[in-house]
C-alpha cells in the first residue's frame, strides 16, 4: 500500500452513505408530499360538497330556481375546514365561491405538510393547495 493512501475508502464509503440518505429523505418527503397534495383535493371536494348542500331554501321549495346561497355555503364550509382542524388536520381555506353566482360553489384549501427529512434544505413544512367545484344538479342542467 502507498503512503498516503490510508482512509480514501472510508472517505468515500462516508460520501456514499451521505448521498444515500440523501436519496432516501428526498423520497420519503417526496411520497408526503404527494399525498399532501391528495388530501387537499379530498379535502376541497368534501368541503365544495358540504357547501354545496345550501341552497335557497324557499325559493327552491316554491318551485323558483335552485341556488347556491353563497354566504351560507362559505359558512358551511368553514364549519367542515374547522371540524378538520379539531381531528388534528393543518387545513386552511384560501378561497370559497360561486363562479356563476347561481349552481356553482368553488373552495380552495390549504394543506400543510411538514417536511420530516430534508427540513434543513426545503424549510420546515409547505403547503400544498386543492380545489373543488361542485354544480347543483336542477331540471335544467340535467
Amino acid at each position: 500500500m502507498r503512503s498516503g493512501d490510508e482512509g480514501r475508502l472510508s472517505v468515500f464509503f462516508a460520501g456514499i452513505f451521505m448521498a444515500v440518505v440523501i436519496i432516501a429523505g428526498a423520497t420519503f418527503d417526496g411520497v408526503r408530499q404527494i399525498l399532501a397534495a391528495q388530501r387537499a383535493e379530498f379535502f376541497a371536494a368534501e368541503a365544495a360538497r358540504a357547501g354545496g348542500q345550501r341552497i335557497r331554501g324557499a325559493q327552491a321549495i316554491t318551485g323558483g330556481l335552485k341556488e347556491v346561497e353563497v354566504g351560507v355555503a362559505c359558512a358551511a364550509v368553514d364549519a367542515y375546514i374547522q371540524n378538520l382542524r379539531n381531528q388534528g388536520h393543518q387545513v386552511r381555506r384560501a378561497n370559497c365561491f360561486s363562479p356563476d353566482n347561481s349552481t356553482l360553489l368553488t373552495v380552495d384549501v390549504l394543506v400543510t405538510v411538514r417536511f420530516a427529512m430534508l427540513s434543513f434544505m426545503l424549510g420546515e413544512s409547505r403547503e400544498q393547495a386543492g380545489s373543488a367545484t361542485v354544480q347543483l344538479v336542477t331540471d335544467s342542467n340535467r
